[in-house]
């Protein structure tokens, strides 16, 4: 039988108050992020041309739910199983993977205006991103290295460190907001329209004038 996915399968002990406390603030720093990434729906509406809209879509969805894990995943943390040793693997594996977000935030945001993410409109979910990535990768390891440091909560050597299906499902959405922004930067621009310039504002009263001028020239002339 499978284990639920919204709970480690093993038997974890209640973390120290400290990495509780810790672990609540970063649930609640992934709740704000997810709840701030929705100002990109509205952002987008004019700024992003029409042939961009499913690969902006694509990456909204995909930072929604990476967030919206991250701060969930954290939050059942803070309720149990902080830093034991069984969980160090998964630990190590969400950190790696929102650690991989975070630096590919930094690299769009490091592009600026040459960046599509940003021509596109979504000024707002880079940041978010390099915010929450950096945040929830060096709480996991700092919560791997207590749990690790802690030789009262050691567990047997034969033990596996196996995801579980919340732990999993952060890993495909972290891979998916990567190849979401990747497929968005490459993007080619989309053509530009020259519209034709403007004529003065006295060019066509100076031409009304002139026409009946030249008009009696030429024909003074024969």
């Amino acid at each position: 039988m499978h284990a639920p996915w919204n709970r480690p399968n093993r038997k974890e002990a209640a973390p120290p108050r400290a990495s509780r406390v810790r672990c609540q603030v970063v649930a609640a720093l992934g709740g704000l992020a997810a709840i701030c990434a929705q100002v990109g729906w509205w952002a987008t509406l004019d700024a992003t041309p029409p042939q961009w809209w499913p690969y902006v879509a694509g990456l909204l969805l995909a930072s929604t739910a990476w967030l919206a894990l991250g701060a969930w995943h954290h939050a059942l943390l803070a309720r149990g199983g902080c830093g034991t040793p069984a969980a160090l693997g998964c630990l190590v594996r969400c950190g790696a993977a929102d650690l991989a977000v975070g630096v590919m935030g930094g690299a769009v945001l490091a592009r600026g205006a040459d960046s599509r993410v940003l021509a596109a409109g979504l000024w707002i979910v880079p940041p978010l991103l390099v915010m929450f990535g950096v945040v929830s990768a060096v709480h996991l390891m700092l919560l791997g290295w207590d749990g690790s440091a802690d030789r009262s909560l050691a567990a047997p050597a034969a033990e596996p460190s196996s995801p579980t299906y919340l732990e999993r499902w952060r890993s495909v959405t972290a891979l998916l907001v990567i190849l979401a922004l990747g497929a968005l930067a490459t993007r080619p621009l989309p053509a530009e329209h020259h519209p034709p310039e403007p004529r003065p504002a006295g060019s066509a009263a100076s031409a009304a004038l002139l026409t009946p001028a030249a008009e009696l020239i030429v024909r003074s002339g024969n």
